[in-house]
C-alpha cells in the first residue's frame, strides 16, 4: 500500500461539499413552508380584524338573504367607495357589467363605507349565494400596484369586498381574490366576476 504522499482528497471534498448542499436546500424548504404558513395566518388575521372593524357599521346596512334567483348579474354595476368617516375620501362607484361589478375606490379609501356596502348588497340581490357552481372572482388594479404600500391598500380592499359577499352568504371557498400588478388603472379599483364552475 502507497504512503500518504499520494493521496487524493478530491473525493473527501465532494462528499462534504454535497453535505452541505443538502443540508442548506433542507433548510431552505422548512424556512419556506413556515413562512407560508406564517402569511396564511397573517392573511386571516387581518381579515379578521377587516371583519372585526366593519361589523359596527355594517350592521345597520346589512339587508335579509337575496331568493334565489339567477347566477349571474344583468348589467355592470359601478359602485363608488368613500371610506370611514375618520378618512377623507371621495366617493367609489360601482359599474356592473356582464357577470361583472367594478367598486372605484377614492384613493384614501380602504374599506366599504356604509353607502357602498348597501350598493353592493343591492347589486348582488338576483344571484343566490347558495348555488354549488357560483364562483367569485375579486381583483384589485389601481395605480402604482407596484409598489408596496398600494399592494398592501390593495389587499385591504379586496378583504373588505370579500367580507362583504361572504356576509351576503357567498361561500368562502368559492370566493377567489388577487392583486393585479400588471394593469394600472387612474382609481383603486376592485373588479368582481361573478360565473359559474364549468
Amino acid at each position: 500500500m502507497e504512503s500518504g504522499k499520494n493521496a487524493n482528497y478530491w473525493p473527501g471534498f465532494v462528499d462534504a461539499l454535497t453535505n452541505v448542499v443538502i443540508a442548506m436546500i433542507f433548510v431552505i424548504v422548512v424556512l419556506a413552508i413556515a413562512l407560508s404558513f406564517a402569511v396564511q395566518m397573517m392573511a386571516k388575521k387581518m381579515a379578521a380584524e377587516i371583519v372585526e372593524k366593519n361589523s359596527a357599521a355594517q350592521a345597520a346596512s346589512s339587508s335579509p338573504p337575496a331568493p334565489p334567483a339567477p347566477t349571474e348579474l344583468d348589467t355592470d354595476v359601478l359602485i363608488p367607495v368613500t371610506g370611514d368617516d375618520r378618512v377623507p375620501a371621495t366617493e367609489v362607484v360601482i359599474k356592473k357589467t356582464d357577470r361583472r361589478l367594478q367598486l372605484e375606490f377614492a384613493a384614501t379609501a380602504l374599506n366599504l363605507d356604509p353607502a357602498a356596502s348597501q350598493k353592493l348588497t343591492d347589486a348582488v340581490a338576483g344571484l343566490n349565494p347558495k348555488n354549488g357552481t357560483l364562483t367569485v372572482q375579486i381583483v384589485a388594479f389601481g395605480p402604482g400596484m407596484q409598489l408596496s404600500e398600494n399592494q398592501r391598500n390593495a389587499f385591504v380592499r379586496v378583504l373588505s369586498v370579500r367580507n362583504q359577499l361572504i356576509k351576503l352568504g357567498y361561500p368562502a371557498n368559492r370566493i377567489n381574490t388577487r392583486i393585479e400588478i400588471n394593469k394600472e388603472m387612474a382609481k383603486p379599483t376592485i373588479s368582481v366576476l361573478f360565473g359559474n364552475k364549468p
